[in-house]
């Protein structure tokens, strides 16, 4: 697996870790961002040198079209960043920060500290689960 996923109430999270998406795991990634369609949406992907497809991309991009969403990706990939880039001139409302960067993402997003109090519980496990097992200690600051 290259990408494992996590929602509840308006937090989404995603941690790609390896290869780019498969057509199939993009697709659950696709749906499970639209399914909740008409929340506020609120979506924090931790990427490891992985990212969608140009395919991918404007499929993620018609699908969210009309869904009210911000996202946060944290990386530390130049080529990341670029795909981040990509997906915002395609009208994904999105922004870049270094792994580790939480509050910085927290603060972007909107979160309250609940919310984001329950990312970091959630992702060592998705990382976990995407065969990515170490990581940067997260900033505080």
């Amino acid at each position: 697996m290259t990408i494992s996923m996590w929602a509840q109430d308006r937090l989404y999270l995603a941690v790609l870790y390896g290869d780019a998406p498969t057509d199939e795991e993009w697709d659950r990634w696709v749906t499970m961002s639209v399914e909740r369609s008409g929340r506020d949406q609120r979506v924090i992907v931790e990427s490891h040198n992985s990212g969608p497809n140009a395919k991918q991309r404007k499929e993620l991009a018609d699908a969210v079209r009309d869904v009210e969403l911000r996202v946060a990706v944290l990386t530390d990939s130049a080529v990341v960043r670029g795909i981040v880039t990509a997906l915002a001139w395609l009208g994904v409302p999105q922004r870049a920060f270094p792994i580790g960067g939480y509050w910085q993402a927290a603060n972007y997003l909107e979160l309250v500290p609940a919310e984001l109090d329950r990312a970091l519980e959630e992702l060592p496990r998705l990382r976990a689960e995407a065969g990515f097992h170490v990581l940067k200690k997260a900033s505080s600051g």
